[in-house]
C-alpha cells in the first residue's frame, strides 16, 4: 500500500503555471518585435543620410548640393521603409528638414576642417557631411529619438564648392 505523500502528481498543477509562462513569452515576443523595429529604424535613418551625402556629392552649387541631399533623404523617409518605422525629424516634421549639410576640407593628415567657401585648392579632397536628428515610432515603446551622420567626398570640387 502506498502512503499519502507518494501520490502521483495531479495534471491540474501544470495549468497553474501556464499564465506566468504566457506572460513571460509575450514579453519576450514583444521585446523581439520592438528591437526589430528599432534596428530597422536606425538602419533606415543611416541609409537616408548615406544616400543624401552620396547624392549631394555628385556636384552642383552649394544650394544644388543641399537640395539634392534633402530630396534624397526625403525620398527614403517617404518610402515603405521610412513609413514602416515612421521616420520623421525630431518634433514630427519632414525628415529632410532635420538634415544639416556641411562642407569640409580634408587636410593632409586626414583630419577635416569646415569649409565656408572661397577658392578650391586643386588636389585637395572636399567632403559633404550630412547629420540628422530623427525620431522613429515603435509599437509598444513609443517615439525614440536618434542621430545619424555620414560623409562623402565631392566628385568635382573645382566646379561646385567654389560657387
Amino acid at each position: 500500500m502506498r502512503s499519502v505523500c507518494c501520490r502521483a502528481r495531479s495534471p491540474r498543477g501544470t495549468i497553474a503555471e501556464l499564465a506566468p509562462a504566457l506572460l513571460i513569452g509575450c514579453l519576450v515576443i514583444f521585446f523581439i518585435i520592438g528591437f526589430g523595429f528599432y534596428i530597422c529604424g536606425v538602419a533606415t535613418a543611416y541609409y537616408a543620410c548615406t544616400l543624401a551625402s552620396r547624392e549631394g556629392a555628385s556636384g552642383g552649387s552649394r544650394a544644388q548640393i543641399r537640395t539634392a541631399a534633402i530630396t534624397a533623404a526625403n525620398r527614403v523617409a517617404n518610402s515603405s521603409l521610412g513609413a514602416f518605422v515612421n521616420l520623421k525629424a525630431q518634433g514630427g516634421g519632414a525628415f529632410g528638414d532635420a538634415l544639416d549639410v556641411r562642407f569640409q576640407r580634408v587636410n593632409d593628415d586626414g583630419s577635416a576642417t569646415p569649409f565656408a567657401g572661397g577658392a578650391v585648392e586643386r588636389g585637395r579632397a572636399y567632403q559633404i557631411v550630412v547629420d540628422s536628428n530623427y525620431q522613429i515610432s515603435i509599437p509598444f515603446l513609443g517615439t525614440i529619438p536618434g542621430q545619424a551622420s555620414n560623409n562623402n567626398v565631392v566628385d568635382n570640387p573645382e566646379s561646385s564648392l567654389s560657387r
